[in-house]
């Protein structure tokens, strides 16, 4: 028959190399079974705060613009449009140059709400609070888009061009970036 091979091992424990490969195989064990097990999760998205169930069915959450399923708030027959930042902040500060442009060219039918610096319209911060959680500069568009932080890595121009289609969409006009005007639900 077969000849029986036996392998004897003798592991010197005492040995402060002997520890230290166990410890590094041990690490490099539970390294490979972590990765694996997060890597069938697929990608992570960009928004890490944790919604309650309404907020999740009431509309969808792209990048940094939130679209909600809500009819267009308005002041005197005009949608509202309001801006929440703090002059400390220099994404604020960059933010609110191109939304004061945008409003310039819309001055006249829509309504503007100017928070930088101070909340005098804290109903509406607080009624927003669970998708900017605190984030500022922070943009509610007619209550039907709501956009956090500034566009700086877009530049000036593409961010107002894109703030200016998300005005016209609510104004249901056609006007902006007509690439993407019809893609905005």
């Amino acid at each position: 028959m077969g000849k029986k091979i036996v392998i004897e091992m003798n592991i010197d424990w005492k040995n402060p190399w002997v520890i230290l490969d166990c410890i590094l195989l041990f690490i490099l064990l539970a390294s490979i079974l972590f990765f694996n097990l997060t890597s069938e999760k697929g990608p992570q998205p960009e928004f890490s705060g944790k919604f309650t169930k309404p907020f999740k069915e009431e509309g969808l959450g792209i990048g940094r613009i939130f679209i909600l399923n809500r009819s267009v708030c308005e002041e005197e027959g005009k949608p509202i449009v309001y801006f929440f930042g703090e002059p400390y902040c220099p994404h604020s500060r960059w933010e609110y140059e191109v939304i004061k442009s945008v409003v310039r060219d819309f001055q006249d039918r829509i309504s503007f709400h100017d928070n930088m610096g101070e909340t005098r319209d804290v109903a509406v911060y607080q009624e927003f609070s669970r998708i900017h959680q605190g984030r500022i500069p922070f943009l509610v568009i007619g209550c039907k888009y709501v956009k956090i932080g500034s566009g700086e890595p877009y530049g000036f121009d593409e961010e107002k061009s894109f703030l200016t289609t998300l005005i016209c969409k609510i104004l249901k006009e056609k006007c902006g970036d007509e690439t993407i005007y019809d893609l905005i639900p």
